[in-house]
């Protein structure tokens, strides 16, 4: 019994010290997030310079419109990539999601349809989570692959068409496109949706153990926290996520393209990464996802403003993404780049 006491004892004293040292080197420098704050205000200070209209409060708003899809999604990806893995088939993920909620509300289910399509979403990502921990094969792979599962069976329920909502089914977007004391809800829904997962990552077993695991998952292990199931749990909140970035924007434009979803991967990571949030894991959050998904919607604004091609914002943003990994991966955890 008293062996059993110790052992106990010994389990949560190093999880408590794996935590204790995260904690101690997030503080050991310049607080990252003033630091994005700051680049955060200069990048709104260069855009406004170079367009007066950047400030205006209509273009905030758009601003901030644009920026919920992407920042659902992110955050959503901020768990993967926290537990030191990485989740590619959010947009295929959003993709079928967004297929999915339109078939059903041509099955008559009406509001019903949201939170099944979003239960899609989460079980395509539960499904990445577990072929990833009981196959142990590299998330990257596995995701690799449910994301073309995902786009097809998001083909076959459109046959490779876009699909339109009928003028019977409009009023069900005005939880989307609609506004609360002239606050789109879009930007509501996407917040909401922050707070919980804020909560989540911040107060709850579930966040502690999924930084542990980012930190150090062999100490994590050695120290009994049950590694398997917490990191197909941040792979499922993953995907519920991505399926309810795919029904955002599906209910915004109020039609539903099978390729609608496929430039936002590259969006995804990078305002993750840009947002602090180590490649590696074990450090950054959903607090960080925030500020780097204001910054690329600051970018992408201003990009639009200054009349700068779709082409050449995916250039850019390429090059946001590779400079952002360079800036926050831990290369004391991989002794061999390759």
């Amino acid at each position: 019994m008293n062996n059993k006491k110790r052992l106990k004892n010994f389990k949560k004293l190093n999880t408590q010290t794996l935590l204790s040292q995260v904690i101690a080197f997030q503080k050991s420098k310049v607080s990252p997030n003033i630091i994005l704050v700051l680049v955060l205000m200069l990048v709104c200070a260069v855009m406004a310079i170079i367009n007066p209209i950047f400030l205006s409060t209509a273009n905030a708003i758009i601003i901030l419109t644009e920026f919920s899809v992407i920042f659902v999604l992110g955050i959503g990806e901020t768990f993967p990539i926290l537990m030191g893995g990485i989740d590619l088939s959010v947009a295929g993920v959003a993709t079928l999601s967004t297929m999915a909620v339109l078939q059903l509300l041509n099955l008559g289910l009406g509001y019903l349809a949201f939170p099944i399509a979003v239960a899609i979403g989460a079980g395509m990502g539960f499904l990445t989570g577990v072929i990833h921990v009981k196959g142990k094969l590299p998330s990257f792979l596995v995701s690799l692959g449910t994301m073309g599962i995902s786009m097809g069976i998001a083909y076959t329920l459109c046959h490779g068409m876009p699909l339109n909502m009928s003028p019977e089914q409009l009023h069900y977007r005005e939880w989307v496109i609609g506004s609360f004391f002239g606050v789109p809800n879009i930007i509501l829904n996407a917040f909401i949706v922050f707070f919980i997962c804020f909560f989540l990552e911040r107060y709850t077993r579930f966040g502690r153990y999924i930084k542990a695991i980012g930190a150090g998952e062999k100490v994590a292990r050695l120290s009994g926290v049950p590694v398997d199931k917490y990191k197909i749990l941040g792979f499922a909140l993953c995907g519920a996520c991505a399926g309810l970035a795919g029904i955002l924007l599906t209910m915004r434009l109020s039609v539903g393209s099978p390729r609608s979803a496929e430039p936002m991967l590259l969006t995804a990571i990078a305002v993750v990464v840009l947002g602090g949030t180590s490649i590696t894991g074990g450090i950054g959050g959903v607090p960080r996802t925030l500020i780097g998904a204001l910054i690329i919607s600051v970018i992408r604004n201003g990009m639009t403003i200054g009349d700068i091609g779709v082409f050449y914002q995916q250039i850019i943003e390429g090059i946001i993404v590779i400079a952002a990994v360079a800036g926050t991966l831990d290369r004391s955890k991989i002794p061999i780049i390759k």
